[in-house]
């Protein structure tokens, strides 16, 4: 799962409404987002498969200097990765090894409305509803919102990640 939008305002001065994120869940819980190595890749590494929310998703958040208002404004997708595609192994391994240091870009098309910000005292593009159709990865510090971050990787039925048994 990746911590992939957030209710804070970006570098682009742009804030996601929760009614977006709301939406975003239910398109993440649909299959309908796509994981992108970047935002003009065609080949996906993987498809959503739900979302992640809770008061340990919110710590986790909180320890790392997520700025987000609360749980329920996180965007925190589960992706399911392309067991053929060699890019997905290597995202999966560097995420799995705790090596990943990416964030996230979300990408799509959205409604955007002028709006005073109490929060940073400054007039911001608030994102509307609209269809989020990809989430990019980004390089550290590149991403336009500071929150966006890899929480952790789970091994499912994938050949190149298989558990281990421990000794008896």
């Amino acid at each position: 799962a990746m911590l992939a939008s957030s209710d804070t305002q970006d570098q682009a001065k742009e804030k996601v409404s929760q009614e977006f994120i709301d939406v975003m869940r239910q398109q993440a819980t649909d299959g309908e987002i796509e994981l992108l190595e970047n935002h003009s890749a065609t080949i996906p590494l993987g498809r959503s498969a739900g979302f992640v929310e809770g008061a340990e998703v919110w710590e986790e958040a909180q320890k790392l200097g997520v700025k987000a208002s609360g749980p329920e404004s996180l965007f925190v997708p589960e992706f399911e990765l392309d067991s053929e595609n060699p890019l997905s192994e290597t995202v999966f391994k560097a995420i799995s090894n705790g090596k990943a240091t990416w964030q996230a870009s979300i990408g799509g098309k959205a409604l955007a409305e002028k709006v005073f910000d109490p929060a940073t005292g400054s007039i911001v593009k608030l994102l509307k509803p609209g269809r989020l159709d990809h989430v990019a990865l980004t390089r550290k510090g590149k991403a336009c919102n500071p929150d966006t971050m890899m929480f952790g990787a789970c091994m499912k039925s994938l050949s190149w990640a298989e558990v281990e048994e421990p000794e008896k």
